[in-house]
This record gives C-alpha cells, structure tokens and sequence, in this order.
C-alpha cells in the first residue's frame, strides 16, 4: 500500500492529553495515512514473529463472538487481553468516578495475583510429593512456577508496559526466594524499579509507572512495621486508607482529580474482583475455546455486568469524586 508520513505531532495545552508523548512512549516513530483508493488486500498467515498477536486476536474475536450484545464484552476483552478497546467513556466515568479502573484493565494487581496463586498452590502440592522435595524444595519449585505463571499471563496481555512492570518485580521478588536471599522491601522495590528503567527507560513517561510503584511504597510505609498486626480485615482498611490518602497528592497532580468514594468502594471491590471475578473469567474465557462451553463465559459476564451496575449507582453520587 501508499502512505504518507510524517513525524509525530500533538498538541501540548496545559491540561490536555499530550499525544506526541503518549506516541513517543508507545514507540511509534511516525504517523500517517493511507493513500489511494485501492482497496486492502489481506495477505496471507506467513512465518513470522506476530504469532502471540495473532493468538490474541483470534481469541479476542471468538470471546466477542461468544458475547455479542452483552453489556459486559468490554469488560471481559479488559480483563482476559488487557484490550480496553471495547470500553466506551462511559464506563470508564463510572470506573474513575469510584476509583476501581485498576481493577479493569491488566496491571500489575492482576499479575501478581496470578503469580501469588500458583506460588501458594505449587507450593502446597509439591510438598505432598516427598519424592521430589528432596532434589528441589518447595518454595523454590513454587517460585519457578509462580513467576512462570505470571509470564503467561502476561503474555495474553501483550506483555503491556504496565505487565512488564509487575512481572521485574515479581521476577526480583521469586529470585531472592529461589536462590534463599534475605531482600528488604524497600531494596526489593528499588531494584525493582532500576530493572523496569533499564529494559523501558520511556516507562517513566507513563502515570501508571509512577502510581504502581508510588502504591507499593505507600502500602510499605503503612504496613511494614514489626508491631503486633490487627485482624485481618482491620490491615485491609488500613492498606486502602493508606493507598487513598499516599496517592492523592499524586493523583491531583497528573489528572487534576480523585476519587472519594475509592477506599469505601475497594475494602469490597478488590477482594470480589481480583479472588473470584479475575480466576473465574480467566477459566470460563479458556473453556470458551472448547466449543460447547460456553455457558461459563456467559454466567461470568452477567456477573461482571450487575458488578458493574452497582459501581455506576455509586458513581452517580455528587460526592463519589473530587
């Protein structure tokens, strides 16, 4: 085909979407049109490196042929590829207005969930197999296969910047535990972050770099202390408390607002989402594949949708945002 180059341009208002960093940051060196009124030819599936891409288109259009006309093919498409593409403003006001958008796309919430459920299941099988403890011990054998885990998932994101993120520092966290290294939180955090500069240096240039690990740190600071803990759900509040509060001065600073209602909403939405909504979609969107198992996919997104409806009652209150 005819294009047309030119190299990236974008507005720079004070206030409003700077697209030539946002381009600069997705590595997207020029931009451009389509010339000639030829229509396309689509080629054929020849050799090459784009078969994850392919792999996740092909699955991207059988969950939305699996959903169609479901209020909720948005949401699975975010949560299964990390492809946003399918959500209307809309519910990314609703989404916003009560702080629980992180929970939606892939990120690194999500990866180390996946990552910390296959440590802990790993880990228990493997010690009831005492024939093969003796060559690799358990915990490692759990760290292997958690951070293994964690790859693939995001590798049906895309391997995005904010999965790239969440897998260093589960790579840093599983590689002190493998190899019996005593590493502080707060060195773990900063190697961490070193290791996400040198493979993404542009990743600074990303909000979601400076709130992931802004997160983690504040999340350090409220809850790694050596005094006598509280009961669960009372560190679970606290942990939200600290997020909300940490991150408001941020969150001001680089979208010009913030969510009140965030720490009520999360005490509940993260557990729901992350322990049985993100697990249960993963599965049924896997079972989707085998053809007559639809119906999980189908249960999963009428769940995802009354979830969703309930956010949006909440996002109509005035004092849901500031």
């Amino acid at each position: 085909m005819t294009v047309r180059l030119k190299p990236p341009n974008g507005y720079a208002n004070p206030g409003g979407f700077d697209y030539e960093r946002w381009l600069y940051q997705k590595g997207v060196r020029a931009t451009g049109y389509v010339r000639g009124a030829e229509p396309g030819v689509l080629l054929d599936r020849g050799p090459g490196g784009y078969r994850l891409t392919r792999w996740r288109y092909d699955l991207r259009e059988r969950l939305q042929a699996t959903l169609e006309g479901s209020p909720a093919v948005g949401l699975v498409l975010a949560l299964v590829l990390g492809d946003r593409s399918g959500m209307g403003q809309e519910q990314w006001q609703v989404l916003t207005r009560t702080g629980t958008n992180h929970l939606i796309a892939i990120s690194g919430l999500h990866v180390g969930l996946v990552g910390a459920f296959a440590f802990f299941l790993v880990r228990r099988v493997w010690a009831l197999l005492p024939g093969i403890t003796g060559r690799l011990a358990a915990p490692r054998a759990a760290a292997m296969a958690a951070l293994a885990a964690a790859a693939g998932y995001s590798a049906l994101a895309g391997f995005a910047v904010s999965t790239q993120r969440a897998l260093i520092m589960l790579a840093v966290v599983f590689g002190a535990l493998f190899w019996a290294r005593t590493l502080r939180p707060g060195r773990a955090l900063g190697v961490a972050l070193v290791g996400v500069v040198l493979v993404d240096a542009a990743a600074v240039l990303s909000y979601g770099f400076w709130l992931s690990f802004g997160a983690v740190a504040v999340l350090l600071y409220a809850l790694g202390n050596r005094l006598p803990q509280s009961a669960l759900w009372g560190r679970w509040g606290r942990a939200q408390w600290a997020v909300a509060v940490g991150l408001l001065p941020l969150l001001l600073l680089l979208f010009g607002r913030a969510s009140l209602a965030a720490p009520a909403v999360n005490l509940l939405a993260v557990p729901l989402f992350s322990l049985v909504l993100l697990p249960f979609v993963l599965v049924s969107a896997l079972l989707a594949l085998v053809p007559g198992l639809d119906a999980p996919l189908l249960w999963a997104a009428a769940v995802l949708t009354l979830c969703y409806d309930l956010l949006a009652a909440v996002a109509t209150h005035p004092w849901a945002a500031t």
